[in-house]
């Protein structure tokens, strides 16, 4: 009832229900493609440290491996042969902090791991950086340790 009063107080030129209706609608799409670009990316944020920590639980090193910066890739790499024998059992996003500009996030992960020959469990909360890359319009993952940091 209300959006029918503001668009009839905005459009009184528009003189049929319908032609208020496609003003309305013309409206909305104009907002959510003015804020569609800012949305997009930080959808594609979540979703790229989602895979990313789906893939250190699986123990899919080649899916990890392609989220991460071409500049971090090869420490990364020796990074990950080290880390080799352990065994992730639980990854938890607990929380994603995107810059103003979207241009570089930290997300926190709780990570649950063990070495493979062992029997303890050791929990840690781990932060990782992103940065996203304007030429591929992605978002990649700015460290060179599989695990992030402190």
């Amino acid at each position: 009832m209300s959006l029918r009063l503001e668009v009839c107080f905005i459009s009184p030129f528009l003189k049929s229900n319908i032609q208020r209706m496609r003003y309305a609608f013309g409206l909305l799409l104009l907002s959510v493609v003015l804020s569609g670009c800012a949305f997009d990316k930080k959808a594609r944020l979540e979703e790229s440290i989602d895979t990313y920590v789906k893939s250190l639980r699986r123990g899919d090193e080649a899916t990890a491996l392609a989220f991460v910066h071409p500049d971090k890739q090869d420490q990364y790499f020796q990074n990950q042969q080290k880390f080799g024998d352990l065994y992730i059992s639980n990854a938890e996003i607990k929380s994603i902090f995107p810059d103003e500009k979207l241009e570089s996030a930290v997300a926190t992960v709780l990570l649950e791991y063990f070495p493979q020959n062992g029997s303890s469990v050791m929990t840690q909360k781990r932060k990782f950086t992103w940065k996203y890359e304007a030429k591929a319009k992605a978002w990649l993952l700015d460290e060179t340790t599989p695990l992030g940091s402190r």
